[in-house]
């Protein structure tokens, strides 16, 4: 455990906690924003405004999107590493989490480098049809990735009570 160079222990894992609850934050709270608030909201919106909207919201939400999923990455290792003892030491819940976020991992790179790219392509050629259906096969996958960010915030928060 010891010393981190300038930080010891009892400031870095703080960080660390913290780094990765902010990093939580914007992504899970990201997808709820998209879920809850703009689909609703742009639901009786002609299609191709629709699609445009969503298409702006999606290219910056999907850059803080991988920002955060690295930082959750990073420091997620960083904890299990310098304040568990490594994944041997670890409870039962901290699995589940780590089974989790690889499970969340994948849904977002198959959202970015499927669906997300097909709706790039139809936007850039005006085919607002077939990004309107690429744009609900995201919006579904998101809802996916929620539903998981949802049960990892439920096993973080009380995995170790159970």
């Amino acid at each position: 455990m010891g010393n981190f160079g300038v930080y010891p222990r009892e400031v870095f894992v703080p960080l660390l906690i913290a780094t990765h609850l902010l990093a939580a934050v914007v992504w899970i709270g990201g997808m709820a924003f998209s879920l809850f608030v703009l689909g609703p909201a742009t639901a009786p919106v002609d299609l191709p405004l629709r699609v445009a909207v969503w298409f702006r919201v999606l290219s910056r939400f999907l850059t803080w999107a991988w920002v955060a999923v690295v930082t959750l990455l990073v420091t997620g290792y960083g904890m299990i590493h310098t304040a568990f003892g490594g994944f041997s030491a670890v409870g039962p819940y901290i699995h589940v989490m780590h089974l989790l976020a690889w499970a969340m991992f994948i849904v977002l790179c198959y959202l970015y480098f499927v669906p997300f790219r097909r709706l790039q392509h139809m936007v850039k050629h005006e085919l607002i049809p077939e990004a309107g259906l690429y744009l609900m096969a995201i919006r579904r996958l998101v809802a996916v990735n929620f539903g998981l960010g949802m049960v990892t915030i439920f096993v973080a928060s009380s995995g170790r009570y159970l």
